[in-house]
């Protein structure tokens, strides 16, 4: 009986030692669990500050210029931190600076995939297409970009973006496209007077000059004492055919900068416009007459060099108008009928620029910026 109650006790004395290994052992593991992702977190912080320096590094490198040398660091951050979007970004615009564009794609594209309503992103996707030259993708990238998702300032990076889309518009001459971003932007910066001035010269670029000079006009009302403002509103008045208060407005910025040797040439040149505008009310006839010959002889002028530049581009027709042109300008100045001659002038002058423009384009040199001017006056 003695022998059988003491198994109890002598099976408990045992499972002790038992219980305090196995407690031992699951301490260990702990222990070595905790050490292990110790280590793991100090792997991976060393491995973030890699990757950090990486792309810190492939940032000077690009600002300097070093493209390619800046791929090897954004690719090494990369590879280094898989899941950070900012790396794969750096990356691929040092790809598409060193010009490896193919390699950029498939980056980009996964990205998209991921972030297809980042900021940023599409920003960045605007870019690759035009350099691409997919316009119609950039485009519509960059709308993605202006309507996405950032981080912080939002307002200020839409508004960044929305220039940078204005200028890729510029650049390939797309005047209504320009127009119809204008609008939405003229109404984001309407309180902020630094942007104000680059907004009306867009309008003036954007064909627009009416609304370039309403904006210098309150420009001038907030800060009458800034030449710039007059220079612009001078810019928008000679594009509006209003010689006369684009001379005003020139005048008015060489007072407050009298020393600007560019506003000079402007206040002259628009003082030539005036001299030559053949449609103020107040000429007399004969000086009407007079002025639509100096006309019809820059036109004639105009086209002859056109075709001296493009000879491909003549014909019986072109020869025809010239000749035309030196029969009225070797013509003695009329006694009768004065407004009526001087009025088919106009109409031989803008045949010729038509010519012309169909001919050469419509651009003309420093030197002759007065006709094209001159035209788009009498064209209104």
């Amino acid at each position: 009986m003695s022998t059988v109650s003491s198994i109890p006790g002598t099976v408990h004395r045992r499972g002790l030692p038992i219980v305090r290994l196995s407690v031992a052992v699951a301490g260990v593991i702990a222990a070595l669990f905790a050490v292990d992702m110790s280590l793991e977190k100090t792997e991976q912080g060393e491995l973030a500050a890699q990757a950090l320096r990486a792309d810190r590094n492939g940032e000077s490198l690009l600002a300097q210029g070093r493209a390619p040398d800046a791929v090897d660091a954004f690719r090494k951050a990369h590879a280094l931190e898989r899941e950070n979007v900012k790396y794969e970004l750096d990356l691929i615009q040092a790809l598409m600076a060193a010009g490896k564009l193919q390699e950029a794609q498939p980056l980009m594209t996964d990205i998209l995939e991921e972030q297809s309503n980042d900021g940023e992103a599409n920003l960045i996707a605007a870019r690759l297409a035009a350099k691409e030259g997919h316009i119609v993708a950039a485009d519509s990238y960059y709308h993605r970009a202006i309507y996405g998702g950032w981080p912080n300032n939002v307002a200020q990076h839409q508004i960044q973006t929305r220039l940078e889309l204005i200028e890729f518009l510029t650049q390939r001459g797309k005047q209504n496209e320009i127009l119809a971003e204008l609008l939405p932007l003229q109404e984001q910066v309407a309180k902020n007077a630094g942007l104000q001035p680059e907004v009306a010269r867009l309008f003036l670029i954007a064909g627009s000059p009416g609304r370039a000079a309403d904006v210098f006009h309150q420009l001038i009302r907030a800060q009458p004492k800034d030449f710039t403002n007059y220079a612009g509103l001078g810019e928008a008045e000679l594009a509006l055919g209003d010689f006369r208060a684009a001379h005003n407005a020139f005048a008015n910025a060489l007072a407050r900068n009298s020393k600007n040797p560019t506003l000079k040439e402007r206040l002259e040149f628009a003082n030539l416009l005036s001299n030559l505008d053949p449609t103020v009310r107040w000429l007399s006839a004969q000086d009407k007459y007079s002025r639509t010959v100096q006309i019809l002889q820059m036109a004639s002028t105009d086209l002859t060099q056109c075709l001296t530049n493009h000879p491909q581009s003549g014909n019986d027709a072109t020869t025809q108008l010239l000749s035309k042109a030196q029969t009225a300008l070797s013509s003695s100045p009329p006694k009768q009928q004065v407004n009526e001659v001087a009025e088919s002038n106009l109409n031989l002058a803008q045949q010729i620029w038509r010519t012309r423009v169909s001919a050469c384009g419509s651009g003309a040199a420093p030197d002759e910026e007065a006709l094209p001017l001159i035209m788009d006056k009498l064209a209104q």
